[in-house]
């Protein structure tokens, strides 16, 4: 599923808990530096962000980093 179908059928964005968040491992300022120009020279996310009841629960920077940057991504709603 797409980001713009995913809007679609929840009717708004993806939120990142800042609870959830605080629970996972920072990546430090080099890395998120890397994810950002990996993202940019795919011209996309290739690991899809994964929510939970609208919820980001693996991907917060990778949805941060594809927002700052106007790259597309992908979100899984699957609960398998």
């Amino acid at each position: 599923m797409n980001v713009m179908s995913a809007m679609n059928v929840m009717n708004e964005a993806p939120r990142i808990d800042p609870e959830f968040a605080a629970l996972m491992p920072s990546l430090t300022e080099e890395e998120y530096a890397q994810l950002e120009r990996n993202i940019i020279s795919q011209k996309k996310c290739l690991d899809k962000i994964l929510l939970w009841d609208g919820v980001i629960v693996d991907g917060v920077n990778r949805f941060c980093a594809s927002v700052a940057n106007g790259v597309e991504f992908e979100i899984d709603t699957n609960s398998d």
